[in-house]
């Protein structure tokens, strides 16, 4: 992996991102077990830390970013990034961005229309870092390559 892509990771930010129209920082939660990550949701919080309910029926949402009115968010168990359309600060709508062959983590915006997303290998080393556009479109920015066994 390339000094840049390695340099980004540090500067990511997982589980929360800002809402200044709303008012409230939108963050993952997800309960663990034996059987592993479950019962992901995405919460609101607002300036005297009431949370609530803005989406449920993930795994383990570990990665968010706000595009606008649109929230990014990375599934760690579903191998997955969704997008979450946002009105009045409560989701309308949910949609598959991408699906992955590892584990997407990290996730910060890059402009208007697409965010960066790190992912992990099953050995919990960055994989690859993608830039991930609302329209589905998907571009390897670095990515490692395993040596076979």
């Amino acid at each position: 992996m390339s000094n840049a892509a390695l340099a980004l990771a540090p500067e990511l930010t997982p589980s929360t991102a800002f809402d200044a129209i709303e008012g409230v920082t939108y963050a993952t939660r997800f309960e663990t077990s034996r059987f592993g990550a479950h019962d992901g949701v995405i919460v609101a919080v607002d300036a005297r830390g009431t949370e609530s309910l803005v989406l449920d029926g993930f795994h383990k949402p570990v990665g968010i970013a706000l595009l606008g009115r649109v929230l990014v968010v990375a599934d760690a168990r579903a191998r997955a990034v969704f997008r979450v359309a946002l009105v009045a600060g409560r989701a309308v709508s949910r949609l598959q961005l991408a699906a992955l062959p590892d584990r997407p983590e990290l996730v910060r915006a890059c402009d208007h229309d697409s965010v960066e997303v790190t992912s992990v290998d099953a050995s919990g080393q960055i994989a690859a870092v993608r830039r991930i556009w609302l329209d589905g479109r998907i571009a390897v920015i670095d990515a490692t390559t395993t040596p076979a066994a």
